[in-house]
């Protein structure tokens, strides 16, 4: 076995640690949800943003619950002026929006953005900060909405894969987000960006996107390295290496941002709930696209 492959079966296992450690959190049972409440934080929910939230924008930034700026403000409260999107727009002095989804995967973060696209036309620049893989990959209806112990972060479960023996007994029906293995939220997933760097090569938008979970890194970055050993082209091509593993390091080294520090200090290394990320990793992000933008 290549290393490559090596490296790209150690994501997947990787991947399956992350979901459950990092995912299985933040909203509670969904059976303490109601229906008003689960529309409002997965349905049409759009925060963030420092313009109207419809027209024709030349920069768009999207993304899951990390990009809406959720936490950053004090009493688990918005707080657009913080996010990364709204430093990107301030350098690069351009009216912007914010499509980003609470709880959103890839697919609904490129599902979003292109219809957006079809609407009001297509931006100058799009920038992305992807979730991992298989975040919110099946969507549920009221029922399960009204019965089910999921989390909304656990839709696809700790299940066997391709290389492990299956259950000897299984008993029938079965829904369908206990039979799908993570393999396939991570199919639909490279199929989006698939399509989003198709979407946005000819609609002539500068596209740029990375991630903060760094299986998900691994996954692309593994993938693409070893399609490229064989000669075959790779999508990919406007993906940004952010080296999310190895954030705590450099937040402990970093020097720079004092002002952020200094105006915000409850919010700076961590969100107001303790999980989302700070305004500290959002100034880096915006700093990691800004440098990136010249090279497209």
């Amino acid at each position: 076995m290549s290393d490559v492959i090596a490296v790209f079966l150690e994501a997947l296992k990787k991947l399956e640690l992350v979901q459950e450690k990092d995912l299985l959190h933040g909203l509670g049972p969904l059976k303490s949800l109601t229906r008003a409440d689960f529309i409002r934080l997965f349905s049409n929910m759009v925060v963030g943003e420092r313009e109207p939230r419809t027209g024709y924008h030349p920069l768009v930034v999207s993304g899951c619950s990390e990009t809406t700026t959720s936490y950053l403000g004090l009493n688990e409260q918005e707080a657009p002026e913080l996010g990364w999107g709204h430093y990107v727009g301030t350098r690069l002095d351009l009216p912007y929006i914010n499509l980003s989804i609470g709880g959103a995967g890839i697919y609904a973060i490129v599902d979003r953005y292109i219809a957006h696209c079809m609407q009001h036309g297509s931006p100058n620049i799009a920038i992305f900060l992807m979730p991992n893989m298989t975040t919110r990959f099946l969507a549920l209806n009221d029922s399960d909405i009204a019965t089910s112990r999921r989390e909304p972060w656990n839709l696809i479960p700790n299940i066997s894969l391709w290389n492990t023996d299956l259950p000897k007994i299984s008993k029938r029906p079965h829904a369908l987000e206990d039979v799908l293995p993570p393999s396939t939220a991570i199919l639909y997933a490279v199929r989006s960006i698939q399509v989003l760097e198709a979407f946005c090569k000819a609609s002539g938008t500068r596209l740029l996107y990375t991630t903060w979970d760094y299986a998900t890194e691994q996954i692309i970055l593994g993938a693409k390295a070893q399609l490229e050993s064989w000669g075959i082209e790779s999508i990919f091509k406007n993906y940004i290496q952010s080296y999310p593993h190895a954030w705590d390091s450099v937040s402990e080294s970093c020097i720079q941002h004092e002002d952020i520090r200094l105006s915000n200090p409850k919010v700076f290394d961590m969100g107001s709930d303790l999980e989302h990320m700070g305004a500290h990793r959002h100034a880096h992000f915006a700093d990691l696209f800004l440098e990136n933008l010249t090279n497209i």
